[in-house]
């Protein structure tokens, strides 16, 4: 797979466009953002993943906050939680599970509303 790379050529100061190959690590970490996988704190990503997470529903117009003004409707604990309970109930529950990176997870709900009809 091929991606195209944009960036400014330090040396002249132009704007450079070439394509570039990625070259898969066994441990990557997908939302890394802090350099190197070994200097990288998952528990500080996992904060700015949920804080980002939170911006984004804030600008779709779904931030709302529950009852107590301080925690939202819609987390990205109870987005993980949708998710995983949304496709146990497609017959997947073994995927879901490698999905979030759980082994018998107590991810899973119910899920009682028709979510094709949530416009």
């Amino acid at each position: 797979m091929n991606n195209t790379s944009c960036y400014i050529d330090k040396v002249n100061g132009k704007y450079k466009s070439e394509y570039v190959t990625p070259v898969r690590k066994p441990n990557d970490l997908v939302f890394a953002i802090y350099g190197k996988p070994t200097n990288a704190d998952l528990q500080i990503m996992y904060v700015d993943i949920a804080a980002s997470f939170a911006k984004t529903l804030d600008r779709i117009g779904r931030g709302e906050r529950e009852d107590s003004n301080r925690r939202r409707k819609i987390t990205f604990h109870s987005f993980r939680r949708f998710l995983k309970s949304t496709i146990s109930d497609l017959g997947f529950g073994d995927y879901s599970e490698w999905f979030i990176g759980h082994i018998g997870s107590t991810y899973y709900r119910n899920n009682t509303i028709d979510y094709r009809h949530i416009s």
